[in-house]
């Protein structure tokens, strides 16, 4: 505690934290908050590995939470003119126009319309096993060839791991660097972030051990809309099967502990879920971009840009979730829309929680596996980072510790969005509903 970061005013935040660090289960996590530019929060808790606390130099993988940094390398390009979002993906990697992928325009990878999922052959070069994720010319290779599942930009489906490798071969062929690259070179380093996407040698030792998402504990349809998730990530012939490296036995959210505690996973630039960071690291650079684009005298994106990629434009189900045989509550769970900005993901709430990125719903950024935030609400300059390494199916703590940081933000003297009382039965019901689902501090 001795390092952590409470700026007066915003002690509530340290207490709630204090009172329900439980939640972060067996092993620890981080929470930072920045408000007009500046860190207000920045705490931590629990163990990074069993028996070794959290300190604050401890960073941990932060899943597809990764993909909104893939997303902001294609728009640094994008605001410099090197990248056309709708301009075909083939004007920058000609090899990706075969089997009828001409049409695929950027805009189409960005918002997860493009129907490319997987390639031919692909648990064959990344494997289970945790190798093979550095093999990036065979990987570009696979989706260059591969057909696509529908007509470009018709549907909306959760490129899980495939939107990665799509951005970051763009981007590879758009300024002649590999995306973990671009991304240190032109943002991690120039902000002073902790954060890597492909984390080199001396920063492994950093890394908090994953623990893998724990059922037992969830309401029962919830445990059983998640079987019926896991059974249909293993079939390759499902588009979640494809999506998640399914062999008909297995699949990566079965090896997800061994996949992602591995360190040539962590050293690969895996860029749809390889990143490590600390909480710090994400809400620096999202304050970058609440604060349009620029943080201590560093630009990195113009106005323009920022306003432009913060637009909710996409607004629709998911399809990867189709034929999938689910009970009739969580059916309607999985036809629930997806709010997405250009890369980024808008703000919205499951019923009976606090909407995921704060009271505004005009906030936007991006989220993983397990309970890791990134993510900023540019009418009141504020940003958040939250990472765990005891990963929660649906995670209750980082939007009870954002309510704090806005109700103390308002009450120092900054202009920023509250949102209406929750009515007194919502309250409750939220309450008993986040006492089911946190994560339990024992298997």
């Amino acid at each position: 505690m001795q390092d952590w970061l409470v700026e007066p005013g915003y002690e509530p935040v340290r207490d709630l934290f204090l009172r329900e660090k439980g939640s972060l289960g067996i092993g620890g996590g981080g929470y930072c908050a920045y408000v007009d530019g500046k860190p207000v929060v920045d705490i931590w808790a629990g163990d990074a590995h069993p028996g070794v606390p959290w300190e604050r130099g401890t960073t941990t993988i932060i899943m597809s939470a990764t993909k909104g940094f893939a997303a902001m390398c294609v728009q640094v390009l994008a605001d410099r003119g090197q990248i056309d979002l709708d301009a075909p993906v083939a004007t920058y990697w000609p090899e990706f126009a075969q089997n009828g992928k001409d049409k695929v325009l950027v805009r189409h990878v960005l918002l997860h319309t493009a129907g490319l999922f997987g390639y031919e052959g692909q648990n064959e070069v990344t494997r289970l096993d945790a190798t093979g994720w550095d093999s990036y010319e065979q990987i570009s290779a696979g989706f260059a060839a591969a057909p696509l599942e529908w007509e470009p930009g018709s549907r909306h489906g959760y490129h899980a791991l495939s939107v990665g490798w799509l951005l970051a071969e763009i981007v590879r062929r758009a300024s002649g660097r590999s995306l973990g690259q671009f991304f240190r070179e032109e943002i991690a380093e120039p902000l002073g972030l902790e954060t890597w996407i492909g984390t080199p040698p001396a920063e492994l030792a950093r890394a908090a051990h994953v623990h893998p998402t724990r059922h037992g504990h969830l309401p029962k349809f919830v445990q059983r809309m998640n079987a019926s998730m896991e059974a249909a990530a293993r079939d390759p012939r499902t588009r979640l099967g494809r999506a998640f490296l399914g062999d008909g036995t297995r699949s990566g959210i079965d090896e997800l502990e061994h996949i992602f505690n591995s360190p040539a996973v962590l050293a690969a630039e895996f860029p749809a879920g390889g990143a490590t960071s600390t909480a710090r690291g994400l809400a620096r650079c999202w304050a970058m971009v609440a604060n349009d684009g620029e943080l201590d005298g560093v630009r990195v994106l113009s106005p323009e840009s920022v306003a432009q990629w913060a637009e909710v434009i996409q607004n629709e189900p998911d399809a990867v979730f189709e034929g999938i045989e689910f009970s009739r509550l969580a059916s309607g769970l999985t036809k629930a829309k997806t709010p997405r900005t250009l890369g980024y993901i808008g703000n919205v709430a499951l019923p009976g929680l606090p909407s995921r990125f704060g009271p505004n719903p005009d906030a936007y950024g991006a989220e993983g596996l397990g309970g890791q935030y990134g993510y900023c609400d540019r009418r009141s300059n504020i940003s958040v980072g939250f990472v765990r390494n005891d990963l929660a199916m649906l995670e209750v703590l980082q939007p009870q510790l954002t309510a704090a940081v806005y109700a103390c933000a308002k009450k120092v003297g900054h202009d920023v969005y509250v949102a209406p009382p929750v009515p007194r039965w919502k309250a409750a019901l939220g309450s008993r509903l986040r006492k089911r689902i946190q994560v339990p501090t024992a298997p």
